[in-house]
């Protein structure tokens, strides 16, 4: 199989692209059920966050914006916008899942594109998170810690550098996000998947990541934008219901929102985030085809 793999010409990314797609059309029951539980804990994880932050939003943010357009109330206002103790707790332990669950997801990507051998075959793996899943996402969190500091850091440099009076350097955080982002994605699949060292990784990223930026972000965002305008449309319209809710009690009015349709939008928010992480992990699928196809030779000698 490695002959075979090495004496093939390299696939570009569109063919990467068009593999991952085909891949999915071809097994999409079998790619389902290979991350359905991970894609779950998704969901239910990011549907939590939401709920945690849209509480703050109702008891915190608004009635301090009502506060603040009140002579005399901002300090009052100013100390409504400290969350209480308890809300703090759980949307530290939101973030914590949420953030968790997609290191799980992308550790589960990571092991089945170990399997992948160049064809249409889906090769199934296990379900349950073994020693495989533990070392991709000990890897993944390396890469994601460093770049997130890194990135953290250029950051605040740019805002720095903005409030001292170069305000032209603020134009640059978009595309230093962009450019983060994708270089991250790079790193960590020559890392994670490929089995590179941290500096070939680091090297590749920055070698490989403008033209991931340009024609892997440009050809597969678009479309899981859009999907995902319409996958969350039931928390958008949670969070205008509740935010409607909320100021009609500040204002003196009886809300009529029936008790169990938080429970409901809980559940439409889950499933359309986790829809939404599904059809990502389709670009993870590509990108990650396309290091494997150029983590070799020089680069995996470098």
């Amino acid at each position: 199989m490695e002959q075979n793999n090495a004496s093939r010409p390299r696939r570009s990314l569109k063919a990467c692209v068009a593999l991952s797609w085909r891949t999915f059309a071809l097994h999409p029951f079998d790619f389902f059920r290979a991350l359905w539980p991970y894609l779950l804990l998704v969901g239910m994880a990011g549907s939590f966050l939401f709920e945690m932050a849209l509480e703050y939003a109702t008891t915190h943010a608004l009635p301090a914006l009502r506060l603040y357009g009140m002579d005399g109330q901002t300090e009052l206002a100013t100390f409504l916008l400290i969350p209480s103790l308890p809300l703090l707790a759980y949307m530290a332990v939101a973030l914590i899942v949420w953030i968790f669950s997609l290191q799980a997801l992308g550790a589960r990507m990571i092991v089945l594109l170990s399997r992948e051998d160049g064809s249409t075959d889906f090769h199934p793996v296990p379900l349950r998170f073994d020693r495989a899943h533990l070392r991709a996402m000990r890897r993944l969190w390396t890469i994601n810690g460093v770049w997130s500091v890194a990135v953290l850091l250029l950051s605040a440099l740019i805002v720095w550098g903005g409030v001292k009076g170069w305000t032209w350097l603020l134009g640059g955080l978009p595309l230093l996000f962009l450019y983060g982002w994708t270089t991250c994605n790079c790193t960590r699949m020559a890392y994670a998947l490929c089995g590179l060292n941290f500096r070939q990784s680091f090297k590749f990223g920055l070698k490989r990541s403008l033209g991931i930026a340009v024609l892997l972000q440009a050809v597969t965002f678009l479309p899981l934008l859009l999907i995902a305008c319409i996958c969350w449309q039931p928390l958008a319209i949670h969070g205008a219901t509740a935010w409607a809710a909320a100021d009609t009690l500040l204002r003196g009015d009886v809300a009529s929102m029936p008790a169990g349709l938080t429970l409901l939008y809980f559940a439409s928010g889950s499933l359309g985030l986790m829809f939404t992480a599904f059809i990502g992990s389709l670009r993870t699928y590509a990108l990650g085809l396309y290091c494997k196809e150029r983590a070799t030779g020089k680069e995996a000698a470098a």
